[in-house]
């Protein structure tokens, strides 16, 4: 799995509690929690909870599969991309195939 296009980027400070960062969803109270760790990364299942503390207007789909990393100064989104050594020019991106040669 590699990272793919940007998605998002979340300042850390607007977002930390303690030593996490807590995202929260307003209208229905969902929190997604991300440690506060310099050079933390991870990948996230985009599920109804973590699309609503997302916020739908970024365009992030609902059941994708998202890569986050701490830079220290802010959490940034990535697509997750999976390439396979002999992808006959095609790439998966969020469980779909997406062509990358001519």
């Amino acid at each position: 799995m590699s990272r793919g296009k940007r998605l998002k980027k979340i300042y850390i400070e607007d977002y930390l509690q303690g030593n996490s960062i807590l995202i929260r969803d307003v209208v229905s109270g969902r929190v997604l929690s991300l440690p506060n760790n310099k050079g933390a990364e991870g990948m996230l299942m985009v599920d109804k909870c973590v699309f609503y503390c997302l916020n739908v207007e970024d365009n992030i789909p609902l059941n994708s599969t998202i890569i986050w990393h701490n830079d220290g100064e802010y959490v940034t989104l990535y697509e997750c991309v999976q390439q396979g050594n002999d992808d006959g020019g095609f790439r998966k991106l969020n469980g779909h195939d997406v062509r990358t040669k001519n």
